[in-house]
Order: structure tokens, then C-alpha cells, then sequence
């Protein structure tokens, strides 16, 4: 134990239960088969912040606001800057090496250094639990993004209570406040989560009830001693038990899971015992060490996963050599950066000093990232031409300024998004979410073989949000109206699942009827795109796919082929024929792209194999969507298409 966390207040025990909390979260992150709720220890590091924190305030020598504040959040830049702002720098160089689109990652670690990774990545609308998370070395930081928010907030509590100045209803007032907030966060978290997980999982509203109920723990435990004495006639092996039965569960009891995990993890800190087989496990030296460092551990331990994913894979044989590097390099950062940051390099420094060197290392590590993603393509090792085929960023029509960033936005009224060519017959209007996007490198070949002029509104969600005065739905209507002597073929595109199973309720029968209404006004062509085959359950993406040579054996999320049910698909295609005859008068026009995908479309198979691979290709970007190079696989069957469609 290292001599200078040796104290009077110190409890041992707690950093037992850390080192429990980190190995259950590792467990978890190399194989959620093992140990499906591990990730649950993260829940119990946020309620041992929340005693701990409250516990350190306990028998400070009396002080004024400014110096109260300003030597609690001294502490948090010691403790948590110097390691992360190393882990962001090394692993933002790391990811551009092998990650030819590495934005996502980057600007998650950025906002890692100001604490709002978690919002960040709530915007992004990310799945902690997909394989987009997994391919990210920074998705862990949204909980030091969770826990820095708290620690701006609590302080104020603390000392406008009176709590910090034991005063004598500092502590009512301090229990009630934390309370009231406790218990409206976790209605919060309860409700939002069947509905909304990102916000559930990542935002603070939703979160703090768990740090606080180790705040309310500790003030509950000072005030009421009794309690403490009945909680420890109950045997702490039987919490931690419970505890280890509940990281059992699968994910669909992860809300009552989170809840249980939380009260557990408080009875069992009460019911501490010294003489207990529980304590003495907990308080062993190595196991201790192992809490001590859990810190760095959580932050590497993520960051070493996440680029074997990238690279070498994780393998029942190279887990032993990941978990070495995890440990080795946690020692090193906990010993040569942690300590002496926090004990002895910044003993004899000014307030204002640390302050200072906090923000200029924080500020210079975001500028470092950000020059590593301006220059990615420059320090990426893999094979450049091929990789960019795979990004989203290719999702274009050359030569023109229509491409998915400019053309998703309704912020820039779609003035770059429509490019004409006085020379050709042909005038394409592609409207959809995500899934037309990706329709863009046909297009372009379209373009290159055969001319044409086009025009893209590419958002999410419903077709027209706000019906007529959307300015996709004015800015396609006045492009329609501006070629009047071309053949115009309209290409509706979008994830139909976002409609529900039936496309005939009444948002979507009034977004399709604003469209097919101005199809006809215009003699335009209304083409309907079915959905691609998907990979549902196996959402994968390409960039970690392709053949590089850091990346010696494939994924075993890559399959080269797609097997699927076909009687459900045709099934699907059918509702999607049968509800949108209903809302047009004219023969309707659905162009299939499965049909060019997948190598058969015999009906009397259940089912059907679907081409992933091309030529040594990969012709999807992710579970459900296609590279440039599928999409540009269907411009032969689509200009067929649009001929037969005249």
C-alpha cells in the first residue's frame, strides 16, 4: 500500500470493492458471455464516489466558500488530468493509425478532457452495448463525464447546506436536498429507459441518484449510527453474493439490475465488518493494489480492447497477453504519472499554479487530437484507397457538392445539394434518411457513364417533420419545378422500420401523400427503395473488416456472407408494396437492390444467401448499410430498372 493514501480516514475495504467493481467490468468487456451484468461495476464505482466523496469532507478545518471550492475541485484535477489527458494523447495517435475514419473516437476523447464525453456521446445516439461502442477507445469515459458533472454540483450542496461547516441542520439539510434530487433522477432513469437508453444510460439526470446514494449512505450512517449496527448483523458474503448473482442476469433486466446493484453495493459497504471473510478478502494487499489502480485500469483497460479489436482481435489466447498489457501499463501509469501528480510533483505548488497547468495540458492535448484527425490519412497504416471506399464521408456524387454531410443538414436550405447537367435527359431527386444516402456512389456512377442532373435532402426520422413548411419538402419541390424539360425520376429511400410494422398510419400517409402530390404535379417518376438485407444482431463495420496487415485474422463479426430468412423478408417487402399501393393511384414502382445483392432469389428456399463480399470487397459499411462499392454495384440494375419503369 503506497504510504501516502495511509491515513486515519482510510478504508481499505472500499478500494477491495473497487478491484471487485474493475474485474467484473473487465470480464464484461472481453466477454459478455462470462459475465453478462459485469458492466454493472461501474454502477458501484459511482456509489463508492459518492461516500468516499462525502467522507473526505468530514473534519476539514473550517474555511471560506472560495477556498472550500477551489481546494475540492484542486483535488479532482490531481486526481483525474494528469492520467487522462496521457491516455487521450497516446490513444488519439493509436486510433488514427488504424482507423481511417477515427471522428467519432476523437472528438469522444476531446470532450473526455472537459468531462462531457457522456453528452457527446448521448448526441451521437450511441448503443454502449453495440459494436460501434466496442470499436471506440473512449466510450468509457462517459462515466468520468457523469461523475465530473456530479462533483460541479455537490460541492454547492455541501456548503450551502451548512453540512461542510457542521452546522446544526446541516446534515437534514444536506440529506433532504440529495434525496429529493436521488429520487426524481432515478424516476428519471426508470422512465427513460425502455424509451430512451442513450439518455437513460449516458446523461447526468438520469445518473446522479446513484452517486448520491452513497453520499446519502454515508450521511445517513453519521446520523443514524443504529442503522449501521442492524445493516452489519446481516453477513456481508450475502450482498456481495447477491451482488454476483445479479451480474448474472442478461440485458433485459439491466434497469432493475442497475437499481439492485446500487442498494446492494450501499448494505454492503455498512455492513463492513473487520473480522468478516469478506473484509479480509477485500482488504488483502494485492487486492487492494488492484483497487488502488483501478483508475488507470478502467481507462486502459477499454482503450487495449477496443484497438485488439482494431487489429489482432481478441482471441482465448491472446487474452492472457491483452490482460498483461492492461495490468502492466495501468502499474506504470498509476506509479510514474498518478502519484507523483497527486503527492509529490505538485506538493509545494500554488493553487493557482495547478489550476493553471490542468487547463493548459488539457487544452494542449485537445489541439494535439484535433491536428491527428485534420492529418488521419496521412498517419494511417492501412491501405488508404481501399479504406476510403469504406466511410461514410464517400457517400457522394463527384464533382458536385452533393455528398451526405452537406445534403443531412437542413441548416444550409440544401444550396450545394442540387447540381445540374443542361446536357442530359435524366434528373434524379433522391429524399430518404441514411439508407438514400448510401445511394449516393450509384448516383455518381450513373453520372459518370451516363450524365445526368440530381438533387438529395438526406435527414432521419419522418420523411417531412414539419409537412409542408420543411425545407427538404420546398427545396425538392422547387428543384422539380426548375426541370421541366427532363425525365424526373424521384428515389425514395428511408429505414421503413422507423414507421412501425404498418406504412399506412397517419404520419406516414400524409408525408408519402406530400410527395406523390408533387410527383404528379411534376410528371415525375416515384420510385420506392426497399431495405437492403440487414445484419440484425451483428452490426459490424467495414473499417474494421477490411484486410490490413496489422489485422492478420478476421473478425468473427465479418461474415463474408448473409444468411437470412426470406419468407420474412419477402413478407416485409410485401407490407411495404401492399401499404404504399394504398396511398398511390398509379402502378407502383419499388426498385429491390436484394435482388441484385443476394445470389438467388429462388421463393421455394426459406432461405436466402446474400452477398457481403465482392471481388475481395466489402460492399456493406455496417450491418445495414452498403459501401460505395455495393452501391455502386447497382447501377446496372437500376438504369434497367428505370428503363422498364418509363
Amino acid at each position: 500500500m503506497d504510504k501516502n493514501i495511509k491515513n486515519s480516514k482510510y478504508k481499505p475495504e472500499i478500494d477491495g470493492l473497487r478491484a471487485f467493481a474493475i474485474i467484473a467490468v473487465i470480464i464484461n468487456h472481453f466477454d459478455k458471455k462470462i459475465l453478462p451484468g459485469g458492466y454493472l461495476g461501474v454502477d458501484i464505482f459511482f456509489v463508492i464516489s459518492g461516500y468516499i466523496i462525502t467522507s473526505s469532507l468530514i473534519g476539514k478545518p473550517k474555511m471560506d466558500f472560495l477556498n472550500f471550492i477551489c481546494g475540492f475541485y484542486e483535488r479532482r484535477i490531481k486526481r483525474l488530468i494528469p492520467t487522462l489527458t496521457v491516455f487521450v494523447l497516446i490513444m488519439s495517435l493509436i486510433v488514427c493509425m488504424i482507423n481511417p475514419d477515427p471522428k467519432q473516437s476523437l472528438f469522444t476523447g476531446i470532450s473526455s478532457l472537459f468531462g462531457l464525453s457522456n453528452i457527446f456521446l448521448y448526441r451521437n445516439a450511441t448503443d454502449y452495448f453495440a459494436n460501434s461502442a466496442e470499436l471506440n477507445p473512449f466510450t468509457q469515459t462517459w462515466s468520468l463525464g457523469i461523475e465530473e458533472q456530479f462533483y460541479i454540483l455537490f460541492p454547492f450542496f455541501v456548503w450551502f447546506s451548512g453540512y461542510s461547516l457542521n452546522k446544526q441542520k446541516g446534515v437534514r439539510n444536506l440529506f433532504i436536498s440529495m434525496g429529493t434530487l436521488s429520487i426524481a433522477s432515478l424516476f428519471i432513469f426508470r422512465y427513460l429507459y425502455p424509451q430512451n437508453q442513450p439518455a437513460a444510460y449516458f446523461l447526468i439526470s438520469s445518473r446522479f441518484w446513484e452517486i448520491a446514494i452513497g453520499c446519502l449512505t454515508f450521511v445517513l450512517i453519521q446520523k443514524r449510527p443504529s442503522i449501521k449496527k442492524i445493516i452489519e448483523k446481516v453477513p456481508s458474503f450475502l450482498f456481495l453474493g447477491l451482488i454476483f448473482l445479479i451480474m448474472l442476469l442478461p440485458m433485459q433486466w439491466a434497469s432493475s439490475a442497475t437499481v439492485g446493484i446500487s442498494l446492494l453495493t450501499t448494505a454492503l459497504i455498512v455492513s463492513f465488518k473487520k473480522n468478516s471473510i469478506v473484509y479480509k478478502t477485500l482488504t488483502h494487499p494485492k487486492v487492494v493494489y488492484i483497487g488502488l489502480i483501478s483508475y488507470p485500469l478502467y481507462l486502459w483497460h477499454w482503450g487495449i480492447i477496443s484497438i485488439s479489436r482494431w487489429t489482432i482481435g481478441i482471441h482465448w489466447w491472446s487474452i492472457p497477453m491483452q490482460i498483461g498489457i492492461i495490468f502492466l501499463i495501468s502499474q506504470i501509469s498509476y506509479n510514474y504519472i498518478e502519484i507523483p501528480f497527486r503527492y509529490s510533483l505538485t506538493k509545494n505548488y500554488a493553487r493557482w499554479l495547478i489550476f493553471c497547468l490542468g487547463s493548459a495540458s488539457v487544452i494542449f492535448t485537445s489541439i494535439i487530437s484535433f491536428l491527428f484527425y485534420k492529418g488521419n490519412f496521412r498517419i494511417f497504416l492501412g491501405d488508404k484507397k481501399n479504406s476510403q471506399d469504406l466511410l461514410v464521408s464517400n457517400y457522394k456524387i463527384e464533382g458536385t457538392g452533393i455528398n451526405w454531410e452537406n445534403c443531412s443538414s437542413v441548416k444550409n436550405q440544401f444550396v450545394n445539394c442540387s447540381w445540374k447537367d443542361e446536357s442530359s435527359q435524366y434528373h434524379y431527386f433522391l429524399v430518404g434518411d441514411s439508407h438514400a444516402a448510401h445511394l449516393l456512389p450509384m448516383l455518381s456512377q450513373i453520372k459518370k457513364e451516363n450524365g445526368g442532373s440530381f438533387f438529395a435532402a438526406i435527414s432521419g426520422g419522418r420523411l417531412f417533420p414539419s409537412g409542408r413548411a420543411d425545407v427538404r419538402f420546398q427545396s425538392l419541390k422547387k428543384n422539380l419545378q426548375n426541370s421541366a424539360n427532363s425525365k424526373k425520376v424521384i428515389l425514395l429511400a428511408n429505414d421503413w422500420s422507423n414507421y412501425g410494422e404498418s406504412l399506412s398510419g397517419n404520419k406516414f400517409r400524409y408525408d408519402f401523400s406530400l410527395l406523390n402530390s408533387i410527383s404528379k404535379e411534376n410528371r415525375a417518376t416515384l420510385i420506392i427503395v426497399n431495405q437492403i438485407p440487414v445484419f440484425k444482431g451483428k452490426t459490424y463495420y467495414a473499417t474494421a473488416c477490411s484486410k490490413e496487415f496489422y489485422r492478420p485474422f478476421p473478425p468473427k463479426d465479418c461474415p463474408k456472407n448473409l444468411t437470412f430468412d426470406y419468407k420474412k423478408f419477402e413478407k416485409g417487402r410485401f407490407l411495404v408494396s401492399k401499404n404504399f399501393s394504398k396511398l398511390v393511384n398509379n402502378k407502383l414502382r419499388v426498385f429491390s437492390p436484394h435482388e441484385t445483392i443476394c445470389v438467388s432469389n429462388n421463393k421455394k428456399n426459406s432461405e436466402l444467401s446474400c452477398k457481403t463480399v465482392l471481388n475481395n470487397e466489402l460492399i456493406y459499411i455496417d450491418g445495414s448499410h452498403l459501401s460505395s462499392i455495393g452501391s455502386r454495384y447497382l447501377t446496372d440494375a437500376f438504369n434497367n430498372f428505370v428503363q422498364l419503369s418509363k
